[in-house]
Order: structure tokens, then C-alpha cells, then sequence
């Protein structure tokens, strides 16, 4: 289980990790936009 009090970023970021890969939509957009080499 993720300590999501913890003052250490990890969590956070394993967290929207997490969305992302269980969100297609969004996951698809990221991967879209990251082939383009344009990030925002």
C-alpha cells in the first residue's frame, strides 16, 4: 500500500502512473503526443 501522506514525491507519482495506464484514453493521447515529440 502507497503512503500517501508520505513528503516523498514516489507515491504521487506511482499513483498517476497507475491512471494512466488504466485510463486507454488517456494513455493513447500521452503516447500520441509523445511520438510527436511534443509534450504539454
Amino acid at each position: 500500500m502507497l503512503d500517501t501522506k508520505s513528503r516523498d514525491d514516489i507515491p504521487e507519482l506511482v499513483i498517476g502512473l497507475q491512471h494512466l495506464y488504466t485510463n486507454t484514453f488517456l494513455r493513447e493521447r500521452l503516447f500520441a503526443l509523445l511520438e510527436k515529440g511534443v509534450v504539454y
